[in-house]
């Protein structure tokens, strides 16, 4: 059991990281005469509930709020700016009817009630962002500075800085693993090990060839040659010289 020692201090939440919104009323039902009772909610965390606003509310005054505020001291809520769908309300001490002391500022869009930043805050953090992009600025330019004894300071442009190497990067998971996870492949397995043990391939049934169709001779018909003509010659060429009249020669 967590015992909280006497006199410990209570870590409170930042107020610049909380937001409040009523769901039970809609954003565009806000107008600049209802803004302050959508604000002043039980619920939200930038309420305080001892404020004046909270007496007038609960003496149920018929006056206007304006009027009854006037007229007490204290935490008080008010409307400093309404351009709808913004709305402005700013939490002042009041310490008489001519005086008062601003505490904080908040703004209202579209429903939804943040704190504004006060000028430390808000100066801050543009410090903060702006630092370290000067920081990376002044580590490349004093690699250009070079410094000689007759010289004095001067800068070299001429070789470019050395950039540090980003870390390398893990090898990605190829995509044909990533598409199936350790269920799906464990899962599959042991469907097709049933289907198997079911179907085993001894029983698979063989298809025969169909048979082959015979196709049909084709005869073609050839004219007759008779030996006469063919060892006669064609008109028109002179016979061949005889062998007698080759020898004689």
């Amino acid at each position: 059991m967590n015992t909280m020692r006497p006199g410990a201090s209570v870590m409170r939440p930042n107020p610049l990281h909380i937001t409040f919104k009523n769901p039970n009323w809609p954003a565009n039902f806000i107008t600049p005469e209802n803004v302050l009772e959508y604000f002043c909610n039980s619920d939200n965390a930038f309420y305080d509930k001892g404020s004046c606003n909270e007496n007038v509310r609960m003496q149920n005054i018929s006056r206007p709020l304006e009027e009854c505020l006037l007229s007490m001291t204290g935490i008080q809520y008010v409307l400093w700016s309404a351009q709808p769908p913004l709305y402005v309300i700013c939490k002042h001490r009041r310490n008489n009817m001519q005086n008062v002391t601003p505490l904080a500022y908040y703004y209202i869009i579209n429903g939804t009630v943040y704190q504004a930043p006060d000028v430390y805050t808000f100066v801050q953090s543009r410090l903060l962002g702006a630092v370290e992009p000067l920081k990376n600025a002044f580590d490349q330019v004093v690699q250009y500075s070079r410094y000689n004894v007759a010289k004095g300071y001067y800068w070299q442009f001429d070789k470019k800085p050395v950039v540090k190497k980003e870390e390398e990067k893990p090898e990605e998971e190829q995509p044909l693993q990533a598409r199936s996870t350790h269920f799906q492949k464990t899962r599959t397995h042991m469907l097709m090990q049933n289907l198997f043990e079911m179907f085993p391939a001894g029983n698979a049934l063989t298809i025969s060839d169909p048979p082959e169709k015979s196709e049909p001779m084709t005869t073609e018909e050839k004219p007759e040659t008779n030996g006469d003509a063919a060892t006669q010659p064609a008109e028109g060429t002179a016979p061949p010289p005889s062998t007698s009249a080759a020898k004689s020669k």
